[in-house]
């Protein structure tokens, strides 16, 4: 998946910012589409 490999610091910076499921779902999804 192209979006995670070019900005994983998005996922990594999600969950070490807080295991909120919504938001890690939210910023899992931002990245996939970015």
């Amino acid at each position: 998946m192209p979006g995670m490999m070019s900005r994983p610091e998005n996922l990594v910076e999600a969950i070490h910012g807080g295991l909120d499921g919504g938001a890690l779902f939210e910023s899992v999804v931002e990245t996939l589409a970015a």
